[in-house]
């Protein structure tokens, strides 16, 4: 799996992908994608979006801090609501991923939390997977997991599944979902559980065709049911040395890369509707910086060549790989600048700091200033809102392998503390 993936075999895997094909089943037409300034509403609220569209003068002239706040969710546990909704509005954060495991009777707390966003409806988000990474099971019932899926459904009878799982999800007050997994598996499902990197039965297989289709019956299941899906671990974990939560993990080199782990993302992020978490992977060829900090892997070669238009949210830069380099505040700097919309943390309690770093670097760099808000107008278009204009287009490029052997950055802020033990780290 060396070979690099031709233009002609790409493209129609994504039309075969895009149309909810699955493994032996007919194409059908390919639909048009979503694209971030036509973006209808996806996130249930408690009043109706508002009829006008959003300028970017208007974002622009937000307070600096909203322009950093809106683009900052942080994890809070479930016990933790109330402080939750303090947080949204006294600092006007864009969401929180709510931690442990929510009961019917936390709906009420989590739609007050959905409400209490300053610019649109706050993200709630959770990490719902299904298998062994599912947080719902009391408040809303089992999903299957992916191993589990692809051997017992069709992708076609999958959706219908998610969709059914995801409307529950949403009358809770959940919107936003962190999966599915769309990493492969190279063992092909005879390997254990969590296999030697965190992913195992996580994944839908071996096969980059099948684990794009079942990813894609997945996230439009969540669609159906009025969720933001978010594709996760671009560029792809299934084939990296080590987990990402305490180490830092190598992918294969770039060009192994393009044959394999990448296809399932270039299948599917032709629907803008469709969230991408970016993970703390080093790729060989593509560049020194972890992916989820690196604007070859985000800005070149997700939005620039696969054109990529929608939302891509970080995997949580208080993961050990960040944050022995980085105090958050500078780790939120980098990831924006490299291409990231949404700053998820797990440091509730540095968020005044976190925002103060940023609107220090906006406020001193005017094209980061800009960019971010180009970030808002998608956070901004996930929440429903139409966009009177499109963000800034990036230009269309083709990355290529630059040789680059990844290592730790050269400014690094080392942490004194050990990192946590594996009992520790939450594993989604």
């Amino acid at each position: 799996m060396t070979r690099t993936v031709s233009a002609i075999a790409l493209v129609a895997g994504v039309l075969a992908v895009v149309a909810g094909v699955g493994p032996g089943e007919t194409t059908p037409q390919a639909t048009a994608s979503v694209t971030p300034s036509t973006t209808s509403a996806i996130i249930p609220g408690s009043t109706v979006a508002p009829a006008t569209c959003v300028k970017r003068s208007e974002v622009a002239a937000w307070p600096m801090r909203d322009r950093a706040a809106n683009l900052v969710m942080v994890g809070v546990p479930i016990s933790q609501l109330n402080d939750a909704i303090a947080v949204v509005k006294g600092e006007g954060l864009g969401g929180i991923l709510v931690r442990g495991t929510p009961t019917q009777t936390s709906g009420t707390k989590l739609r007050m939390l959905r409400d209490s966003g300053r610019h649109g409806p706050a993200f709630v988000a959770v990490d719902e997977e299904g298998g062994r990474v599912q947080h719902l099971r009391t408040a809303v019932g089992v999903l299957p997991g992916a191993r589990r899926t692809a051997k017992t459904l069709s992708p076609t009878q999958y959706r219908t599944v998610v969709a059914a799982h995801g409307r529950g999800m949403r009358a809770l007050g959940f919107t936003m979902n962190l999966a599915p997994d769309v990493d492969l598996d190279p063992t092909g499902g005879t390997g254990s559980a969590a296999g030697t990197n965190g992913i195992g039965d996580r994944s839908y297989g071996r096969d980059p065709a099948v684990v794009a289709a079942y990813g894609r019956a997945f996230a439009l299941g969540m669609l159906d049911a009025g969720i933001i899906p978010v594709l996760k671990h671009f560029p792809g974990h299934g084939n990296a040395n080590g987990d990402s939560h305490n180490i830092g993990a190598f992918t294969p080199p770039l060009m192994s890369m393009r044959a394999a782990d990448l296809i399932p993302f270039a299948s599917i992020v032709s629907d803008s509707r469709v969230g991408v978490m970016s993970a703390h992977l080093y790729v060989p060829g593509l560049d020194t910086f972890p992916a989820s900090l690196s604007n070859r892997a985000l800005t070149q070669l997700l939005r620039g060549e696969f054109g990529y238009r929608g939302l891509i949210v970080t995997d949580s830069l208080s993961m050990w790989p960040i944050r022995y380099y980085y105090r958050a505040p500078d780790a939120a700097v980098i990831a924006l600048r490299a291409g990231n919309d949404v700053l998820l943390f797990d440091d509730r309690p540095v968020v005044s700091a976190i925002l103060d770093g940023l609107v220090a670097a906006m406020t001193k760099d005017e094209l980061l200033a800009e960019q971010a808000i180009d970030a808002n107008l998608r956070v901004l278009a996930a929440k429903g809102r139409t966009l009177c204009e499109a963000p800034t287009p990036t230009p269309s490029t083709v990355v290529r392998d630059n040789g680059s052997v990844p290592g730790a950055p050269v400014t690094t802020v080392p942490v004194t503390t050990a990192p946590p033990g594996p009992s520790a780290l939450v594993r989604d």
